[in-house]
């Protein structure tokens, strides 16, 4: 799968989903899929949310799990685009249904 920003940057929202900040040049906002690309991740609605330059980062070195701990919008946001908490595994996990 190769990467494609416009495929992505159309489900960005104007707005951190963590912190709720709005885009600035002191902290701009990128795309984060929520399954890294690299991991496979798919440039799709369910996978890609807005995250400020801080947060991104943060998610990046702590993962999903500390920012759906930390942040409730960002878990409320997991939990409306299907994702859901596996206490087997201790991770976020989407099962696609009829894919």
């Amino acid at each position: 799968m190769k990467r494609n920003p416009s495929e992505y940057r159309q489900y960005m929202t104007s707005y951190c989903v963590a912190c709720g900040a709005p885009d600035t040049s002191f902290n701009p906002l990128d795309p984060d899929h929520v399954k890294t690309f690299g991991a496979g991740g798919e440039n799709a609605p369910w996978n890609i949310m807005t995250l400020c330059r801080i947060h991104h980062q943060d998610k990046g070195s702590k993962g999903v799990n500390f920012m759906a701990n930390q942040f409730p919008n960002y878990k409320k946001w997991l939990i409306d685009n299907g994702w859901e908490f596996d206490e087997f595994r201790g991770k976020w996990v989407r099962y696609e249904v009829n894919q």
